[in-house]
């Protein structure tokens, strides 16, 4: 009688640890960040060349995150990146482009500072209240985005050079 109710309670423990690491599986999937916290901005585009949710976003070639959504409108698109680590200082002054890396590489965004902070500055983390949206990129900033470089702008050079110079 004991033997079978120790197999019956393992054949359950294991039923739910089975479960567990599915769980796990698909919030690992889905790029679930348990305790690491982050703030958003949104970058608009005119055209945002093959960029897809889930590429890499990285600040002076440091991977910093990814884009979290990718929203097409009727004069632009606007992708919505989120940042990790939360306290992560970027100045306001950027260069932010959608580029590729290699002929069949992934797009990427990478944001270059233009400008640096002024020496001697208190500045407020991007998730306090009184973050100064003028000075750095704060939660829910949005910043003005192009295509850099890409296979698409190279042929699209290519052509028009081939055009100018048959003439």
């Amino acid at each position: 009688m004991r033997s079978r109710t120790i197999r019956e309670g393992s054949v359950g423990l294991l039923i739910l640890l089975g479960l567990g690491l599915f769980a796990g599986l698909i919030l690992w999937l889905r790029g679930v960040n348990l305790g690491k916290r982050n703030y958003v901005a949104v970058v608009e585009f005119g055209d945002v060349g093959g960029l897809q949710e889930g590429a890499v976003v990285r600040y002076r070639g440091v991977d910093v995150g990814n884009i979290s959504d990718i929203r097409p409108g009727a004069n632009g698109v606007e992708v919505e990146i989120e940042i990790t680590p939360a306290d992560l200082i970027i100045p306001r002054d950027v260069l932010v482009e959608a580029n590729q890396s290699g002929l069949i590489g992934e797009f990427a965004i990478d944001i270059t500072p233009q400008k640096q902070l002024p020496a001697g500055v208190v500045v407020a983390k991007p998730l306090d209240e009184n973050c100064d949206p003028n000075l750095i990129v704060c939660n829910g900033s949005h910043l003005q985005g192009q295509v850099g470089i890409s296979v698409y702008e190279l042929f699209r050079a290519t052509t028009r050079f081939a055009n100018v110079y048959s003439s």
